[in-house]
């Protein structure tokens, strides 16, 4: 049951990720595509720790910033004015 649920939170993150380099780029401002980069990277995040079963506190808080702020990072260095996918 947890790994099922990890799976589904990674896709769904995964989803997410995917519509901010699609169709939400266009129709986003950049405080909404932080939110849903950020959002996208804490679902992957908790659905790997799901998936792997055994982890503790610091494993959750770390891993949930780490991926978080990483997704906001990257969205922001690849969707930049010089970056590779700008439009």
């Amino acid at each position: 049951m947890q790994r099922t649920a990890g799976v589904v939170l990674i896709l769904i993150g995964g989803m997410i990720a995917v519509s901010l380099m699609t169709w939400l780029r266009e129709r986003s401002g950049r405080r909404v595509a932080d939110a849903a980069a950020a959002v996208a990277g804490v679902l992957v995040a908790a659905g790997g720790l799901l998936a792997v079963g055994d982890a503790n506190i610091w494993s959750w808080v770390l891993a949930s910033l780490v991926l978080g702020l990483g997704a906001v990072a990257q969205r922001r260095a690849l969707l930049a004015p010089g970056g590779p996918f700008r439009t």
